[in-house]
């Protein structure tokens, strides 16, 4: 656009200057033809001005090449070589693609070829011509118009090779910007990668240890076959919360006396799991080698026990609040008496061919956790008769959250009426498929730990 308006401006100019001549000297037709030309060679500078390039371009050549064929025979071939330089240049500068710039050519050649061939052909002699004066002035004008034409090239290409040097600069600039990021990123994603391999190697190693702490924890409770082999007719249903439990259940026959107990330890997973393996021994020890056989004293001397190890007895801000709701039984089957005592674990049973649900209440004292002198478990001696079901539960089953909020005691205690009479098997699908029609998608939110037997 820039070439095709400054041969524009010079044409114009050019006839411009030729129509002044033409007037001082009196040549009316050369002035008619002049000004005329003159006009119309402004036009390209109007069409790029409204974005209308290739119009304009166009336009600019075919006005030149007219004008250089009138002068050609204005001059009655005095002109010689200039005309055909002229459009050579015509198709060099103005051409936009090489097709253009050899269509220019060849009409260049075929125009100088018909002229020197038939130089009458067109008869000027009644036009007024320049004479060799012209032709000067043409050749004069039209170098200053190239040398212009070049110059503007050689200014642009300088000015493009400094936008290019400061653009390579820049360019190199940020290439090692980016390169000194890069490294950065490399030297942390490197980092990175040592870390992560290190907490892949620590978290595989916590893994090892849970799942070993697993089967630790497993072994000092009683499979579902050995609970079946002592207590026939029983059930357990037995979920934790993660790989470890703090939920756990305990079973012995000492001096002819059966003990159950189940127990919910402070916390679950790695804390619940080392309370139920403190609890588990603490029984062993205090019913087996202490010979402790009342409930209501068993749970207190296991509270004083882990008062003890855990030094709950220290001031208040030294204090370890942990500890575990546990409900225990103790079956006389000689004369068919239960011994109940609890800590904040109920007892439920069906007595009877009633069927109605009878909750023994617990205490409302936790064992362990904070220290206090007023702590006490009191018993229930409660009759029983063959075909009665107890159940022992800690609070896990009830806190289930599901789409519809918490399960809650008052469900799990209407589940229960509702299967008390079927198998314990059939009793151990019910409870199965009741939690996860509950829960639907929601993730497991505690342990829990259902055990039933039917005297």
């Amino acid at each position: 656009m820039r070439i095709v308006n400054l041969a524009s401006l010079l044409t114009g100019g050019l006839l411009s200057f030729f129509v002044v001549v033409m007037l001082v000297r009196g040549l009316w037709v050369n002035l008619f033809i002049y000004s005329f030309f003159a006009v119309v060679s402004f036009i390209p500078i109007r069409l790029n001005r409204r974005q209308r390039p290739i119009a304009a371009r166009f336009l600019a050549m075919g006005i030149i090449a007219v004008v250089l064929v009138c002068l050609e025979f204005l001059m009655q071939g005095e002109s010689r070589d200039v005309f055909l330089v002229c459009l050579m240049l015509l198709g060099l500068f103005l051409a936009d693609s090489r097709k253009e710039s050899v269509a220019v050519f060849i009409v260049a050649i075929m125009i100088f070829l018909v002229k020197w061939s038939i130089p009458s052909f067109i008869n000027v002699d009644a036009i007024p011509h320049e004479s060799l004066v012209g032709h000067w002035v043409n050749l004069t004008v039209g170098s200053i118009a190239l040398v212009m034409i070049v110059d503007m090239f050689k200014t642009d290409g300088h000015r493009f090779e400094e936008l290019l040097s400061n653009s390579n600069a820049q360019l190199e600039l940020k290439r090692a910007e980016a390169d000194a990021q890069l490294s950065i990123m490399q030297r942390r994603s490197q980092k990175l990668s040592a870390k992560n391999a290190e907490a892949i190697a620590v978290n595989r190693d916590i893994q090892d240890s849970i799942r070993y702490a697993r089967r630790i924890q497993t072994s000092m409770l009683l499979t579902k076959e050995q609970l079946r082999h002592r207590l026939p007719d029983s059930l357990l249903f037995y979920r934790p919360k993660d790989v470890l439990s703090g939920d756990f259940y305990w079973f012995a026959e000492v001096d002819g006396f059966l003990f159950l107990a189940i127990a919910d330890c402070t916390g679950h997973g790695v804390p619940g799991a080392m309370m139920t393996v403190m609890g588990n021994n603490l029984l062993h020890q205090i019913i087996g080698r202490d010979n402790i056989l009342g409930p209501a004293a068993i749970l207190m001397e296991l509270d004083r026990h882990i008062v003890g190890l855990l030094g709950q007895r220290n001031a208040p801000g030294d204090v370890v609040n942990d500890g575990m709701d546990m409900a225990l039984i103790r079956i006389d089957r000689g004369v068919n008496v239960i011994t109940f005592a609890s800590a904040k674990r109920p007892l439920f049973a069906f007595h009877g061919t009633g069927g109605d649900l009878t909750e023994y209440p617990a205490s409302r004292q936790s064992i362990g956790g904070q220290f206090s002198v007023a702590k006490s478990f009191p018993e229930m001696v409660i009759p029983f008769a063959s075909g009665d079901t107890l159940y022992l539960t800690s609070d896990g089953y009830a806190d289930q959250f599901g789409p519809k909020g918490k399960f809650l005691s008052k469900r799990f205690r209407r589940l229960l009426q509702d299967m008390h009479r079927k198998s314990m098997s059939e009793q151990h699908r019910l409870l199965n498929e009741t939690l996860l029609r509950w829960k639907v998608t929601e993730p497991q939110t505690d342990d829990i730990l259902v055990f039933g037997l039917k005297l």
